[in-house]
């Protein structure tokens, strides 16, 4: 989860911020693709073996820890609407603002 939330994002914001220039059209498909399959593919990897190690019998959400409660908080719905917001912010740009798109 450290890489996820440490790593990955920091990388990919760089990326958007300092390499748009220097990529072109690139640095939207690293971006994007860092954030949704490198973020996402880790959360749901964490998620899966959550599962496995849970032992049979203990509840996850009531009586969870307030560190498991945010985790599944921010897992299933926070970086959804991240993704959803993402996505949407480029259909808001004008003709004007289609340079800075990809």
């Amino acid at each position: 989860m450290f890489i996820a939330w440490g790593v990955i994002p920091p990388v990919a914001i760089f990326i958007a911020r300092y390499l748009k220039n220097v990529l072109g059209h690139r640095w939207y498909l690293s971006h994007t693709g860092l954030l949704i399959y490198g973020t996402g593919g880790l959360i749901v990897a964490g998620l899966v073996v959550i599962e496995i190690n849970v032992v049979p019998g203990v509840t996850r959400f009531v009586g969870s820890s307030t560190h498991g409660i945010m985790g599944t908080v921010v897992a299933l719905a926070l970086y959804p609407l991240q993704c959803l917001l993402g996505l949407r912010a480029t259909t808001f740009l004008t003709p004007i603002d289609e340079r800075l798109r990809y």
